[in-house]
């Protein structure tokens, strides 16, 4: 009988020693091989010297090619398709004026008896429309919010009714997506409203036509692309003219 109690407690010294061997710390190195490499959660990989009385380490760099780490990782980045840069040739003797000037000087005009109310029903398309937001906190009843493109970088991450007036259409033939800026050339415009192809041109078979200079409420998700606000538009009922 003793010898049976012995055993058991060599059984349960076995298991207990197992069971915090499994929940190590994810920053302690593992060995992956039988030549005493090791690799870390860092992405770094360390090997042991020859010499087995030192016990420094070189460390070199690895890329991980299995997973690679997403280019943006902002909760509320933007979802357009077209992420490659644009030269720029302007015919402009100078800038134009600083948003600050041009908000108290050059107001937009703003929609009148323009007036949008959450549903359950505009809940579940704005959910499917942006699928990387699951939860609105929006009661039923509450009136989306008309905003001038000069605040829209203020309403990340917000469903609101963004106003004001296209100064210049961009196509980007790759991707085939419109982009609309708002107040000024790109990039000293106020905001830019993402249309795909097949959306901008049920409107006219020539959208930069069409949409230049024109005023225009966007209604959706505000999200950023490189520092400034814009709305990607999933459908035709988030697009108005006035």
């Amino acid at each position: 009988m003793k010898n049976y109690a012995v055993v058991l407690a060599m059984m349960l010294m076995t298991a207990t020693a197992m069971g915090q061997t499994s929940r190590r710390e994810a920053n302690i190195d593992v060995p992956v091989n039988k030549n005493d490499t090791k690799i870390n959660n860092a992405g770094s990989v360390k090997t042991r010297s020859a010499d087995p009385k030192k016990k420094t380490y070189e460390t070199r760099d690895i890329k991980h090619v299995d997973h690679p780490v997403p280019a943006h990782t902002d909760h509320y980045a933007s979802s357009r398709e077209f992420r490659g840069g644009r030269e720029v040739i302007h015919h402009y003797s100078a800038p134009p004026r600083s948003r600050e000037y041009r908000r108290i000087h050059d107001p937009y005009r703003e929609p009148v008896h323009f007036n949008l109310f959450w549903t359950p029903q505009l809940r579940f398309e704005y959910i499917a429309l942006y699928p990387a937001i699951a939860y609105y906190k929006y009661p039923i009843g509450y009136r989306i919010m008309n905003i001038s493109a000069y605040d829209a970088m203020h309403y990340r991450g917000e469903i609101v009714n963004i106003y004001g007036r296209v100064y210049e259409v961009y196509y980007s033939r790759y991707t085939d997506e419109y982009l609309l800026y708002f107040g000024a050339y790109f990039p000293y415009h106020d905001f830019t409203a993402v249309l795909p192809g097949e959306i901008a041109r049920q409107y006219s078979p020539w959208p930069e036509r069409y949409f230049e200079k024109d005023y225009m409420v966007i209604t959706g998700l505000v999200t950023q692309y490189e520092g400034s606000p814009e709305i990607v538009v999933r459908s035709t009922e988030q697009i108005r003219l006035y």
